[in-house]
């Protein structure tokens, strides 16, 4: 098939599934998807009509339909497998208790805040060590030190900070809302020296994840709220491609004095591509066109990911376990430390084929039903702590599923997320355990979780308690 019909077809399925979660946008299944679709599907079909070429352009040459389409058949295997495996855990249960138990939303702007002075306090000894916010930038994208696991706190804050912020404005509490974004501003900007531009883009998302996630269950209804919700959709996205382009400029001056000749004079679509990190699909493409050069590492590689979660200093040193990104782009430019993210399906596709990229997206589709279920078992009054968690774990740990990077991150990332919940528990003393709600509250159709309808009905009075 041709590639633009392969892409249609990728576009087809995932806006299907999307449309049998009653267009919930805090599902992390649905938002997985929503993360390949714009890497995978998105970014082909903006090659296939010309509004740009593959990037690097030197590596590629002119655009090649046939590798497109090529490709698009490993994604749409990935899609499918995705969808499948996420209807073998569809929840048909009321909530039950809980492992692990979400703060009030009333604390989440304290852990921003302490997230934040944590980050701040890690990085003020590295800026007076490297010369200043720019020297760390410096040195952590030349890989002199180890910049991921020290940079979490900042990254954190700035995730509860946005969340703190959209749920003060819900109900009204002008100091959560100053929590919110003092939090946010500090983990954003202290993330940034750590040349990350992350944590100030992609919890910006939250502004939209957390008022769409009350699902009505009528279908017109939710897509309805979505049109009506669009307007701030569009802020959202503009603000998000502003900061995340705005600071890649202000990288590149600060790092090499000019902005990089991978954005300069390009077009409007090359250069949000590159600032946003969604070229992924290219780098892909480079492993479907030359894989019999690159070879098969197998399962070998997984073991590496595995060795990955212990932390440095704790395991012997190996010079040879490189991600896949890594791999590929030292492949084409010799003496390169920095990687060509290849997507979830080009890691699983690199380490195992098209048996790897099956294996790769029904443990992706778990992974993240799972956590569904994890977040539906949650009171309603922690909406703040469960949508940062949920869309931590959707951007910066799995971000569209599970890659060869994401045991490490996991490590990295949830251990400080678990810590810091257990630890909000001391200061929130109420019997969270009666988490069976009763029908006069409905508080169900405020979890996009749940696929299946098993509440019963409640009354207007109730409704609008």
């Amino acid at each position: 098939m041709s590639a633009a019909v392969l892409v249609g077809l990728c576009a087809v399925v995932i806006i299907w599934f999307i449309h049998t979660q009653h267009w919930s946008l805090a599902n992390p299944s649905v938002q997985a998807l929503l993360v390949v679709g714009v890497v995978c599907v998105l970014r082909p079909a903006l090659l296939i009509v010309g509004l740009d070429t593959p990037f690097p352009n030197e590596v590629f040459g002119r655009t090649n339909l046939t590798l497109i389409a090529r490709t698009q058949q490993v994604v749409l295997v990935w899609v499918v497998v995705f969808v499948a495996v996420t209807w073998l855990f569809r929840v048909d249960r009321p909530p039950r208790k809980r492992s692990v138990v979400c703060p009030k939303d009333s604390v989440c702007g304290v852990i921003a805040v302490a997230l934040g002075l944590v980050g701040l306090c890690l990085a003020v000894p590295l800026w007076v060590r490297y010369g200043g916010p720019l020297g760390l930038a410096r040195a952590a994208k030349a890989r002199e030190l180890d910049s991921y696991r020290a940079r979490v706190p900042a990254q954190l804050a700035a995730y509860f900070g946005v969340a703190a912020f959209v749920v003060a404005r819900r109900v009204g509490s002008k100091p959560l809302m100053i929590q919110g974004v003092g939090a946010y501003l500090v983990g954003a900007a202290v993330s940034f020296t750590w040349g990350a531009r992350d944590a100030a883009i992609f919890p910006l998302a939250l502004i939209v994840l957390i008022p769409d996630s009350s699902p009505r269950r009528a279908m017109f209804d939710a897509v309805s709220r979505l049109l009506r919700a669009s307007p701030r959709l569009a802020v959202v996205i503009g603000a998000m491609l502003t900061v995340g382009i705005g600071l890649r400029l202000q990288r590149d001056q600060a790092l090499i004095g000019r902005v990089s000749s991978a954005i300069e004079g390009r077009s409007v679509a090359r250069r949000t591509s590159v600032a946003m990190n969604v070229t992924q699909f290219d780098a892909f493409m480079l492993v479907v066109r030359d894989q019999a050069q690159f070879g098969s590492p197998g399962f070998g590689a997984l073991a590496d990911t595995v060795e990955a979660v212990v932390p440095g200093a704790l395991r012997e040193p190996n010079e040879s376990r490189t991600t896949p990104g890594v791999t590929v782009a030292q492949r084409y430019v010799a003496g390169r430390k920095n990687g060509w993210p290849l997507s979830p399906p080009g890691d699983w596709f690199f380490i195992l084929r098209t048996p790897g990229v099956i294996l790769g997206a029904a443990l992706s589709a778990a992974a993240a039903a799972l956590l569904g279920r994890w977040a539906l078992d949650q009171s309603v009054d922690r909406a703040a702590a469960i949508h940062a968690v949920v869309w931590i774990w959707g951007s910066a740990v799995a971000p569209g599923g599970l890659w060869m990077n994401t045991p490490g991150r996991a490590v990295a990332v949830m251990i400080p997320v678990l810590a810091v919940l257990t630890a909000a528990r001391l200061f929130d003393r109420s019997d969270d355990d009666a988490v069976t709600l009763s029908a006069a509250q409905p508080a169900f159709e405020a979890w996009p979780y749940r696929t299946t309808a098993t509440t019963a009905p409640v009354d207007s009075q109730a409704r609008h308690a």
